[in-house]
């Protein structure tokens, strides 16, 4: 099937294949024709669209439900994004994080599944061309060319900053996050044409303000699985992980020293980077 995925003026900008959508049954009460049909989802990252207008406005949070729980105990359903023609960008649905939003006919969404799954669906066939889908091949890719990044910002930790920035070092892909009101952030990688945007090993960078604050996140297979990862804000994750104790010469005759940085420990990070207001090189006077 297609569906539209974005739009700029009215104007699908592409139509992409989604999950396969088998009819079951159907019936008409006279004034509006109802069908249920099965959405065929492969294990990992799917395209899809409503195949139907459901009985009941549809939002993320309960297609995510109707997915399911897997048999270890989680979800099935792991993220949802769609596209925002306004901003020109992924937005990503993440359960127990993200602001709901209803899902609407003839709009492709992502959606990220630990288990391939057979979900029905049952309501009225569409009344527009716009809204139903039209059948194609349907091909799965095994790579992972959806990923989102998000989590919290602890209230009044960040209530300054103007943007976040999610950089995949590997890439060099960038996404950007601009503060509102909410105290949560979520970006999305993606690539319709379904090559990979992140892979296992893969260092994510996040920096607050162009530096006020910097931190990197090496992406693990179970991130990979989940097409997700959380990563909260606040200012202890900025710190690193280890620490070393150098040796100093200080004398009177050298007035200002500066301890050697172990770049090892920083992970790339310059003698000069900062954090949180403070500068990893420490000066003695």
């Amino acid at each position: 099937f297609l569906a539209r995925f974005a739009e700029a003026d009215g104007t699908p900008i592409t139509d992409l294949d989604v999950s396969p959508q088998l009819p079951i049954g159907g019936e008409s009460d006279g004034a509006s024709a109802f069908g249920t049909f099965s959405l065929i989802l492969d294990k990992g990252l799917n395209n899809i669209a409503l195949p139907v207008r459901p009985l009941t406005p549809f939002t993320a949070q309960k297609l995510i439900d109707k997915f399911g729980v897997g048999g270890d105990g989680q979800p099935i359903g792991t993220m949802l994004a769609k596209f925002d023609s306004g901003r020109q960008t992924f937005v990503p649905y993440l359960p127990g994080l993200s602001d709901d939003f209803a899902l609407e006919g003839g709009v492709g969404y992502i959606v990220n599944v630990t288990e391939a799954m057979t979900t029905t669906f049952i309501g009225t066939v569409w009344d527009n061309t716009s809204a139903a889908p039209t059948k194609t091949e349907f091909s799965h890719s095994k790579e992972i060319w959806a990923f989102a990044v998000g989590g919290t910002l602890r209230s009044g930790d960040f209530s300054r900053f103007q943007t976040l920035t999610v950089r995949n070092l590997r890439t060099g892909k960038i996404l950007r996050y601009t503060q509102d009101d909410s105290n949560v952030y979520a970006v999305a990688f993606a690539d319709l044409s379904r090559l990979s945007v992140v892979e296992a090993g893969d260092v994510l960078e996040i920096r607050i303000d162009d530096g006020n604050g910097l931190l990197r996140y090496s992406v693990t297979p179970d991130d990979l699985r989940r097409a997700f990862v959380r990563i909260d804000l606040h200012p202890q994750a900025f710190v690193p992980s280890q620490t070393q104790l150098l040796q100093n010469y200080p004398t009177r005759l050298i007035l200002r020293h500066g301890f050697p940085i172990n770049s090892r420990l920083m992970q790339g990070y310059s003698s000069q980077s900062t954090m949180c207001g403070a500068s990893w090189f420490v000066s003695w006077i």
